[in-house]
């Protein structure tokens, strides 16, 4: 889960596989009556993206066959509560996780995980 932004939470995860059990209990977790509202997005992935290139490169987890991500606004909510939502809410997905997109990471997250002690500009500082 990433909480760089004040206002919002955001999960990304790359899958090899999507189990249709995983996608039913996601849809019925995060309803009407969920402590916030979640917006859940799944890419097919492939082509040319799970191809190597001719000239490597840094792209990781090309065996990723999708992509899942969930973006909850905080408001009133409690970032711990939302965070405990998406965290409970993907856990059936945790047997496919390849890894996660930095495609969809954001702010802070990015520099605590890959740059924690120097300077990057993260967009909030």
């Amino acid at each position: 889960m990433s909480r760089g932004f004040p206002n919002r939470c955001v999960a990304s995860l790359l899958l090899d596989d999507l189990d249709p059990h995983a996608v039913t209990a996601l849809a019925q977790q995060v309803n009407s009556e969920a402590a916030t509202t979640c917006v859940i997005g799944i890419r097919h992935l492939g082509g040319a993206l799970a191809r190597s290139p001719q000239t490597p490169n840094a792209l990781g987890h090309r065996a990723a066959n999708y992509s899942l991500g969930m973006l909850s606004l905080l408001g009133t909510s409690e970032p711990d509560t939302v965070t405990a939502l998406h965290e409970e809410a993907l856990a059936g997905f945790a047997p496919h996780v390849l890894g996660r997109s930095l495609n969809f990471t954001f702010g802070r997250s990015i520099k605590s995980k890959y740059a924690p002690h120097t300077s990057l500009p993260t967009g909030n500082d």
